[in-house]
């Protein structure tokens, strides 16, 4: 019999088709997706073959019923009560072996021989969490691998993890993630691409708007001349023009019309219409450049294809912080196609490949060196990229204008005091690079040395040393006469060797509380991540609806809340650990200054990120985090002035003389961090979700006095009421937030 195939919108028959009964699924969910023979096992041996062994999953409706779904379900009981019974085994075979008192002594002996070294290897194997039934795994320096050490954190941040997963999973998205393979077959051609295209007008308005704004190092993988060029050749003959090149183009559009939107959610500068137009982009551009991906057979690169990829990469880091761990895989599969097409060797070696070509290659590179640390850090695991592996020379010091594709011999770099976008990516990359090798030194399986961590160290401040004089450091209420993209830059500089610091010394931070030889990585570490929190409160304020940083915002968060995040959770377990331990006055490391230091610079971070928590459940973390050891302290202050011995606090101790006071004096200065509202009286947020909200950002409303005041009075808040406070979501994705 002949299968026949029908198109839609046409049919072979004009007599209207009956409807039968439904045909039971009897295939797995992505062998059916993916049109697989399926075996019906669980996990199937197409699922298993493809490295899909946890997403082979069968509709809920069979796993209940008679027939293949029940056996499916029968089996997977079968092996689970098979392994309950090994493991039950196992620990009655290791029973008996524990009543030999000779073997139970030798046993305590050998833990007791454990050195510091030995312990540190055992905490430095991270942490793997299952997550809605998938083992998810983060390096011990993860900002929360950090929280889940601390037994308060951990017992607070757990309450309600299901029931907040299920309201995660069931929220819509506007967007498709950047899943290249599991796409549904390809039934676009190259004219369905050009036939989503606008207007020339429109799209003439939103590239100039592409590049006016153009001042991140990801701008570097276009050469504004040439692309020009190839941009006129497009509209003559658009037909002709590469596939990649067209995806290259869309990226253009969607992050000019997502920034336009950004600005018109304070302004409302555009109409009706191009608004209307600017939400239809972004809805259908995101798509079409993966259509265009897989129609240019992206894998074997070629032109363009890396370019694409990264305008993809950029596209998931604007999308909120649910696309983080997509945006680590993209990357994955960004660098083995670089590495393929040769990346990694400097083009200076091989003669066909010009002057233009080899400095193009290398500002890619430095580019994709620098999503691959970012985006490794942000779900805390292993990078890809390794020093050793490349041999790419750093970009010159040039502006696009000193070079095209007809120079036969690259100028001379412009000198170190004229500063160029290029000079910030080289500049970085030196910071990024030590960072990798500490990212690397923490991941390590093997014993952490304390004088490799000092090498590491020194090439660190060696690195951040050798930036030029414009990206030094610079308070931004001094900075007023400066263009925000340089602000922009001296805080993403001064971010990535801040938090270098605090992920190399953070392991060793706590130690010198009992060991002086790690009095240097605990004041390092402290200092840094109290730097890092000083930046974010100034950045908050700076960024708030007409002030000087408003439209750069979603920038300057796009790569660095991971970092405030880090140092907010550094501070708490070092303030923690000072409670616990009663180690104020004690230790010149944990002064009564010091401890009113970092309460001030906690208190004044939880402002911050309380103007978040309703749009992220990473801020919401945040703040539950300070509030858990924020109220333990002033527990401690309260139980003095009543004379009530607390755990951390005995009679007679005192932890510090005005901690209420201290706050919310602080909290009063902080008038700037509750009030967000417009000019109109419209009240926003800093850094509010876009995606669900295209035209005008979402807003929040104002905290109330109680809620501000509570730290101030922690005896309102009674245990009894932990678990209600302490809902939130442990997926521990990094916010990346606009």
């Amino acid at each position: 019999m002949t299968h026949m195939t029908s198109t839609p919108g046409f049919s072979s028959r004009s007599l209207p088709r009956m409807k039968g009964r439904d045909k039971p699924q009897v295939s797995c969910n992505f062998c059916r997706k993916r049109k697989l023979r399926c075996d019906r096992k669980q996990p199937c041996d197409s699922c298993t073959r493809l490295g899909q062994a946890p997403a082979c999953t069968f509709p809920l409706s069979q796993s209940s019923g008679l027939g293949k779904g029940s056996t499916v379900n029968h089996a997977a009981k079968v092996e689970l009560q098979r392994r309950i019974d090994h493991l039950e085994s196992l620990v009655c075979s290791f029973a008996p072996k524990q009543g030999s008192g000779s073997k139970a002594v030798s046993s305590i002996s050998t833990e007791t021989a454990v050195s510091d070294g030995q312990q540190s290897l055992a905490n430095n194997s991270g942490h793997i969490k299952m997550q809605r039934g998938t083992p998810s795994y983060t390096d011990s320096e993860h900002w929360t691998a950090i929280l889940d050490e601390i037994h308060d954190f951990r017992n607070a941040l757990s309450e309600h993890e299901d029931s907040h997963h299920l309201e995660i999973q069931q929220e819509p998205r506007m967007l498709p993630c950047a899943d290249l393979f599991s796409y549904p077959p390809l039934l676009v051609t190259h004219i369905d691409i050009l036939s989503a295209i606008p207007s020339r007008s429109t799209v003439d308005s939103l590239v100039a708007r592409y590049f006016s704004s153009a001042d991140m190092p990801v701008a570097l993988i276009v050469h504004r001349e040439e692309f020009f060029n190839q941009y006129e050749s497009f509209w003559d003959d658009s037909t002709s023009t590469p596939i990649m090149w067209i995806a290259l183009l869309l990226g253009m559009l969607f992050i000019a019309a997502y920034e336009a939107l950004v600005v018109a959610g304070a302004s409302s500068t555009l109409d009706e219409v191009t608004l209307l137009e600017y939400r239809n982009i972004i809805a259908t551009s995101y798509e079409r450049i993966i259509q265009c991906l897989r129609l240019g057979n992206y894998m074997r690169g070629g032109p363009h294809a890396i370019e694409a990829l990264l305008f993809l990469l950029q596209l998931e880091f604007v999308q909120g912080e649910d696309r983080q761990h997509e945006c680590w895989q993209l990357t994955g599969v960004t660098v083995r196609i670089a590495l393929k097409m040769g990346y990694h060797r400097d083009g200076s070696h091989f003669p066909h490949i010009s002057a233009y070509e080899a400095e193009m290659r290398r500002r890619i590179w430095y580019i994709l060196i620098q999503f691959d640390t970012a985006s490794a850090a942000q779900v805390g695991l292993p990078r890809m990229i390794r020093e050793m592996q490349y041999d790419t020379m750093e970009p010159h010091n040039l502006l696009d204008t000193d070079f095209n594709t007809s120079t036969r011999l690259l100028p001379p770099s412009r000198p170190p005091s004229e500063h160029t976008l290029s000079q910030f990516l080289v500049s970085k990359s030196k910071v990024i690079s030590v960072y990798g090798m500490i990212c690397d030194f923490n991941n390590s399986s093997q014993q952490c040395d304390y004088a490799e961590a000092m090498r590491l160290d020194a090439l660190l401040n060696n690195a951040y040393s050798q930036k030029p004089a414009s990206l030094s450091p610079k308070p931004i209420n001094r900075s007023i006469t400066d263009v925000t993209a340089l602000i922009t830059r001296r805080l993403y500089m001064s971010m990535s060797f801040h938090h270098a610091q605090i992920s190399l010394h953070r392991k060793f931070m706590l130690r010198a509380k009992t060991d002086s030889r790690y009095a240097y990585s605990h004041t390092t570490c402290l200092d840094a991540a109290s730097a890092a929190l000083l930046y974010q409160s100034e950045m908050f304020e700076h960024s708030l609806p007409g002030r000087m940083l408003h439209a750069e915002r979603w920038k300057v968060l796009s790569l660095i809340q991971s970092e405030f995040l880090l140092a907010t959770t550094v501070l708490c377990a070092n303030l923690n650990d000072d409670l616990e331990n009663k180690r104020w006055e004690k230790t010149s490391l944990c002064s009564r200054d010091l401890l009113a230091d970092r309460i001030s610079a906690l208190a004044t971070s939880r402002m911050v990120w309380e103007a978040q928590e309703e749009f992220s459940s990473e801020a919401k973390t945040a703040v539950k985090a300070i509030t858990v050891v924020l109220t333990k302290a002033t527990r401690a202050e309260e139980s003095y002035h009543r004379g009530v011995p607390c755990r951390g606090v005995s009679s007679g101790e005192r932890l510090l003389t005005a901690f209420p006071a201290s706050v919310a004096s602080n909290s009063s200065s902080l008038s700037w961090a509750r009030d967000t509202s417009s000019a109109d009286g419209v009240k926003e947020p800093m850094y509010g979700s876009f995606i669900t909200n295209s035209v005008h950002e979402p807003v929040f409303e104002h905290r109330d006095a109680e809620h501000d005041a509570f730290i101030s009075t922690p005896a309102s808040y009674d245990d009894g009421i932990w678990s209600s406070i302490f809902d939130v979501d442990q997926s521990w994705d990094t916010w990346i937030q606009r």
